[in-house]
């Protein structure tokens, strides 16, 4: 029995807690709690429960249900994580590779929504992806991105750079995104002038490739390094999008939060 909580895991042969157990958490979090198959690890779900340990008993839920896992665009995926979302936190329930075509699950939810998540860690020219997204009613997942952006076209080549009337520098991201795609991108550029180095990240919405590059002012630069620190071509850069479905509710806020610091600020090309 594997209890569950945002920030630790309590593995048990017997299917409650004693009073010496712990389990740390987030206030207000409930707990999950997963039992699997035997010898399947965390690949194949026997049953599952949510609720307060702390409060009460956690009724088991079967998962005597089976249903199918493909990719109708052939999105070619390295991890599938599949699990559910109760009272704003998400749970992982299984850890599947690409070679899983099935899940087991519950017949019917009991308030809780299955989502899934499907990473590739070089899909096309480099790239990784990460596609987010709910199971549908009907349970079958259909692991297919292209109905946010064509990943199949995304470059190997750095964005371009250029002048568009009155900004004195646009990026150009080519990464297929157009006035109807809903969510948020990042870009970041890393120039160097002698001594004096920059990393600018720019934050906007993902509703055209072009991004106009904010003028930045430098206290006290000699003039040759702040024309050297000017984004060109021949800078190192890096780009993110999020790209949403029309119902979603990530704000900037938290886009920007993930995407501020971290892996996402060094250099892609």
């Amino acid at each position: 029995y594997n209890f569950v909580s945002q920030t630790d895991i309590f593995t048990s042969p017997n299917p409650d807690m004693l009073p010496t157990d712990e389990l740390m958490g987030l206030k207000g979090e409930p707990t999950a709690l997963f039992q699997y198959e035997s010898g399947s690890s965390d690949k194949a779900l026997y049953q599952y429960g949510i609720g307060s340990w702390g409060t009460g008993e956690i009724a088991l839920v079967r998962a005597d249900n089976t249903s199918n896992i493909y990719s109708s665009s052939d999105y070619t995926y390295d991890s599938l994580n599949i699990g559910f979302v109760t009272n704003g936190f998400a749970y992982d329930a299984l850890k599947l590779d690409k070679t899983a075509v099935e899940y087991n699950r519950p017949s019917a939810t009991n308030k809780e929504t299955w989502v899934y998540m499907a990473f590739s860690e070089n899909q096309v020219n480099g790239w990784e992806s990460l596609l987010n997204e709910t199971i549908s009613d009907g349970w079958d997942i259909d692991v297919d991105p292209s109905a946010y952006l064509n990943i199949d076209n995304l470059p190997n080549t750095k964005p371009s750079v250029s002048t568009q009337g009155s900004a004195d520098s646009v990026i150009d991201l080519d990464m297929g995104l157009t006035s109807s795609t809903e969510g948020f991108t990042r870009v970041a550029y890393f120039a160097a002038s002698g001594d004096y180095k920059v990393t600018h990240r720019i934050f906007t919405k993902s509703d055209s490739d072009s991004v106009v590059v904010p003028e930045l002012h430098y206290y006290n630069f000699p003039t040759s390094a702040v024309n050297g620190l000017k984004v060109s071509a021949s800078d190192d850069f890096n780009r993110t999008a999020l790209v949403l479905s029309d119902d979603s509710n990530i704000d900037s806020k938290v886009f920007m939060s993930f995407f501020s610091n971290g892996e996402a600020s060094e250099p892609e090309l």
